[in-house]
């Protein structure tokens, strides 16, 4: 039996040095998959997205100038709702090129309230978040565009 969904990882080389990840489809009907990703930006439901952006549902926020992704109104929310968040099944951090350590204070939020998390590269949340949304996890992710 063959599952109902099947996507593709195509890399495509571009110039000497980079490459664009193009992912083709096939029985997917959801607008929120990361489609292709380039330098700078990803496409979200033909849309260019920049910088950092965070993603809860059908809710896409691109934050402009992201200083820290630890600092953004979009976590502090999550923190202040502490009930919201207890409900969900991962919080998933793209931290850029490196990981980068979550800070303590956060950590401690997650670990008190049994909230789940990961971090990660965010060329691996890309895809991470992909199969998150295929599965039809309950997540909310915060990416930093490479």
């Amino acid at each position: 039996m063959l599952p109902l969904c099947f996507f593709f990882l195509n890399l495509i080389e571009k110039k000497k040095t980079r490459s664009k990840l193009q992912i083709e489809f096939e029985n997917i009907e959801n607008n929120l998959f990361i489609n292709s990703y380039d330098s700078g930006y990803v496409i979200i439901n033909k849309k260019k997205f920049r910088n950092l952006i965070s993603i809860n549902g059908n809710k896409i926020v691109q934050y402009d100038k992201p200083n820290n992704i630890y600092k953004n109104t979009f976590l502090d929310n999550l923190i202040k709702n502490a009930d919201e968040t207890k409900k969900k099944d991962l919080i998933l951090f793209g931290t850029g090129v490196s990981v980068l350590n979550i800070p303590e204070e956060i950590k401690s939020f997650f670990y008190k309230n049994s909230v789940k998390f990961e971090i990660m590269n965010s060329l691996a949340a890309y895809k991470t978040y992909n199969i998150l949304l295929h599965e039809s996890r309950n997540f909310v992710s915060i990416i930093k565009v490479l």
